[in-house]
């Protein structure tokens, strides 16, 4: 949202549903509007987008998981990122 701020987007509103998140945006950036979703009731014609930015927090499970013994075995050097690939191949 700072980098929207300074594009020169002025009616920014950033919503998380974690409280803890939330005052963390405004100690960054104090100048920016932050709420949760319970909060956050616009009309429907005072935004012109609406940006989902979602960030799994699997780097905080795994810590956590490491503290408690329950971490699982990490993959074999043998499986490739390209291994775990999806995607269909092109061609």
């Amino acid at each position: 949202m700072a980098e929207l701020e300074q594009l020169g987007f002025d009616n920014l509103t950033g919503v998380d549903t974690s409280p803890e998140m939330i005052r963390r945006a405004l100690s960054l950036h104090p100048t920016l509007r932050f709420t949760t979703p319970a909060e956050f009731s616009p009309s429907p014609a005072s935004f012109d987008a609406a940006l989902l930015f979602a960030v799994r927090h699997l780097h905080l499970r795994r810590v956590q998981d490491e503290r408690r013994g329950d971490l699982p075995p990490p993959l074999p050097r043998s499986a490739s990122r390209s291994s775990l690939d999806r995607r269909p191949s092109q061609g």
